[in-house]
């Protein structure tokens, strides 16, 4: 498996490396620092190598973090529990559609990650998902096509038309390699449990079993 999460790092680097350059660029727009986590608020749903991504990551932690992260996780997914019955064990949400996944996510609301620490940091910051990763500034591909327009509010490049193509990230071939890795990391794996399809909300990864164990 470690090949496969060696190739996932690569691609995470790319995200990182384009996230840089648009702080770089404009520095005076894009106020994202450490310790803010206005963009760590509500469920985001993630993949299969996501997953078994932070999974790793909490292997990293103390027992005692990884304690309160498991409360805070249990409690956020009590509460969607609540609100549709049917999001139970093992919480995937594969064969879901996207009505039903951002029905269930506006009516969470704006809870906060349970991975935040009480300082405002990301307790698995080296493992966060790839959508961590793009959070945050408007994601144009590098075809020109607009990917996500809304970054969060303290960075209003859009509004000031500070944000052009030349900065654009290669999106739809960063998330065509990621899916490319998962479907040969379950082929070399042949895990019946595994699948390529995989998602599921990011606190319900916390109280999951462990997805692959590392040998």
């Amino acid at each position: 498996m470690e090949k496969h999460i060696t190739k996932y790092k690569k691609l995470l680097q790319q995200v990182d490396s384009w996230f840089q350059t648009v702080m770089e660029k404009h520095f005076d727009i894009v106020k994202c620092r450490p310790g803010c986590f206005d963009c760590c608020q509500g469920l985001f749903d993630i993949g299969l190598l996501d997953a078994i991504f932070v999974q790793q990551g909490m292997k990293r932690l103390k027992p005692q973090q990884l304690q309160i992260i498991k409360e805070k996780a249990r409690e956020l997914i009590e509460k969607a529990k609540k609100i549709d019955k049917d999001f139970a064990p093992p919480y995937s949400l594969s064969e879901w559609d996207e009505t039903r996944i951002d029905e269930l996510v506006l009516n969470v609301g704006k809870v906060f990650c349970p991975f935040i620490n009480d300082e405002g940091f990301c307790s698995i910051y080296e493992y966060r998902p790839l959508v961590c990763r793009l959070i945050g500034i408007p994601v144009i591909d590098i075809s020109g096509e607009v990917i996500y327009v809304e970054g969060c509010e303290k960075n209003p490049l859009e509004k000031e038309g500070a944000f052009s193509p030349r900065l654009s990230l290669n999106y739809y071939q960063i998330s065509k390699q990621e899916e490319e890795i998962i479907k040969e990391l379950v082929n070399d794996l042949k895990d019946p449990k595994l699948r390529t399809d995989f998602r599921t909300f990011l606190p319900a990864v916390v109280l999951l079993d462990e997805l692959v164990k590392e040998k």
